[in-house]
């Protein structure tokens, strides 16, 4: 069976691993820390892998049984990204959506895509903002998976905007787990 990969511990990537299994399509997880691993494996990935591993294109394909995977949602950036395109199997995507790491994948080659047929897109939840007919069936979907237990919503916290400095500190030092809220009454 095919695989996807997918930054596991945040409220995007807790979010899209639940929706995978939903689905039938197992995601290999990966996460910073043992904890965040194991928090991974509790939403139903069946394999965690740690992104500093220093061959990450070959710990993806090794949780894959050996096979390369055929879908990657990253988020990391740098060396994580380099590495999980690498990982791509013939005709495989990645998502590049945040850039948690700070740092610039590299300069992806067309012609590498070309040779293995893959594609590398990018996603920014603005310009899905801007248009809801994009979002429309989530929107209506997603409530009753919630409700029948098919989803858990994992809430990282609530604070108050006066805390915004220390919020994306920890954010940028990978110390949260799921959505966090930032509150403008407080």
């Amino acid at each position: 069976m095919s695989r996807s990969t997918a930054s596991a511990s945040g409220g995007v990537g807790s979010l899209a691993v639940q929706l995978a299994k939903l689905r039938g399509a197992p995601v290999i997880a990966t996460a910073s820390t043992p904890d965040k691993r194991e928090f991974a494996l509790s939403l139903g990935a069946p394999a965690a892998v740690d992104p500093a591993a220093d061959d990450l294109a070959e710990a993806l394909r090794a949780a894959n049984h050996g096979e390369p995977v055929d879908v990657v949602l990253e988020m990391t950036g740098g060396r994580v990204t380099d590495q999980s395109i690498a990982a791509l199997a013939p005709f495989g995507r990645l998502a590049f959506y945040g850039m948690a790491g700070g740092v610039e994948p590299g300069l992806v080659s067309p012609r590498d895509l070309q040779r293995r047929s893959v594609t590398v897109s990018g996603f920014w939840l603005m310009n899905a903002l801007a248009h809801p007919e994009v979002l429309r069936k989530a929107y209506v979907e997603m409530p009753g998976q919630v409700a029948a237990g098919g989803l858990r919503v994992v809430h990282g916290g609530d604070h108050p905007m006066s805390e915004v400095r220390r919020v994306h500190a920890d954010l940028r030092g990978r110390r949260t787990t799921g959505k966090l809220v930032l509150d403008p009454t407080r």
